[in-house]
């Protein structure tokens, strides 16, 4: 492992995520990629729970202020985004004279992003853009009105110099739809979040929905599959865990559970780091039936180094977990309620010590392909090559 020195090349790295695993990732990349020999500036708001705070040698670290909607009105909202974008304007200047790049990553909507995009561009800076979701999983504009949200992607996907997605689904996803060269887009994946030594299966039938609860995660049909399956005679049950989506969705989703209290538990709700284990030792299998799915999945990542097999999509970086070794159900076909009730039903043909000897081989596959130290390195060489490349004036004109 590589220690920073004078002479290295700095990365300055803004993020706005501050909690829960998109701010778990923006401070383990911080960490890795100066663990790997770079200097690193982090714009970012302070991180919670603070542990997981970016901290060690080569990392300059710049506070900027948090956003937290849940009990502000519409105009706090809006002051409070104003502060932090020039606080990020500001901290983002500061780094100008030494920073040889500059990473984005989750720094928020296209819209908000490529004005700031733009600034680094016209200071003569190289910009890395991180991009989870190539299209994304909710639109903010109405549809008489989306092409100018599909234009405001389209302009800041071309003022990038490099582009990383997490999956090869997505990276297919940003030639396809924006047209980008590909030797502009590379695929890195998405980082292992190792926590500790893996509980047993508790073999309870228990098996888990995490995340936020949305439509292309398909916790709906989820819960229609389970209900189904345990009216023909299946014992498993099904907790549902994650933030809310779309508030119809998760009140649609909240009123099926009702339907069948004993076997369906849905529990809307923010999940701190810390309790992440134990909702994971509660269950034999995690369940993710994604469609319209692009990105690398963080979760099925936290189910595999759990030791929890998976009952998943081929939707996204899904397929590509599989391929690295990723215990469980695979679905190649649609997720239909049928086709999830049909995958449940296969994964319990199979006895639960098959699925924990299965799931704790692809612990240690998943773990050598995807730790942080491995990731880390790879960013870091782009950097360099990045920082070391000449200026492609062409890549402003291809859009």
């Amino acid at each position: 492992m590589e220690a920073s020195s004078p002479g290295a090349t700095e990365v300055c790295i803004l993020s706005n995520s501050w909690r829960g695993g998109s701010g778990w990732f923006t401070h383990e990349l911080a960490s890795s990629i100066a663990k790997a020999g770079l200097r690193v500036t982090l714009i970012a708001p302070p991180m919670l729970p603070p542990s997981k705070e970016a901290v060690g040698k080569g990392i300059d670290r710049r506070q900027t202020p948090r956003v937290e909607s849940a009990d502000a009105g519409l105009f706090e909202r809006r002051m409070a985004t104003l502060k932090r974008l020039a606080a990020n304007v500001r901290e983002l200047w500061r780094a100008r004279g030494k920073a040889q790049v500059y990473l984005f990553n989750f720094v928020g909507h296209a819209g908000f992003e490529l004005p700031i995009s733009l600034l680094v561009r016209l200071w003569g800076q190289r910009l890395v853009l991180v991009v989870h979701d190539p299209v994304p999983h909710m639109w903010v504009l109405p549809s008489w009105a989306r092409f100018l949200e599909r234009l405001a992607f389209r302009l800041d996907f071309s003022l990038a110099t490099h582009i990383v997605c997490l999956s090869s689904a997505s990276r297919n996803v940003m030639l396809k739809e924006y047209g980008l060269a590909p030797e502009r887009v590379t695929v890195i994946p998405h980082g292992a979040y190792d926590l500790g030594t893996p509980s047993p299966l508790p073999r309870n039938g228990k098996i888990l929905v995490f995340g936020f609860i949305r439509p292309n995660k398909l916790v709906r049909e989820s819960i229609l599959a389970v209900q189904k399956y345990r009216r023909g005679g299946g014992k498993l049950q099904l907790l549902v865990v994650g933030s809310s989506g779309p508030a119809a969705y998760t009140t649609e989703c909240l009123e099926l559970a009702k339907c069948d209290p004993t076997g369906t538990e849905v529990d809307v709700r923010f999940v701190p780091e810390e309790e992440i284990s134990s909702i994971i030792a509660e269950v034999d299998a995690v369940l993710l039936p994604y469609r319209d799915f692009n990105s690398q999945s963080g979760v099925a990542v936290l189910a595999g180094l759990s030791a929890r097999p998976v009952i998943a999509s081929d939707a996204g970086g899904l397929a590509d977990l599989f391929e690295m070794g990723l215990a469980g159900v695979r679905m190649r076909d649609d997720p239909s309620v049928d086709a999830i009730a049909d995958a449940l039903h296969l994964f319990q043909k199979r006895p639960l010590e098959h699925w924990e000897r299965e799931a704790r081989a692809a612990r240690g596959a998943l773990l050598q392909q995807l730790g942080w130290t491995a990731i880390g390195g790879s960013y870091a060489s782009l950097i360099r090559r990045v920082a070391g490349s000449a200026m492609n004036t062409r890549q402003f004109s291809r859009m």
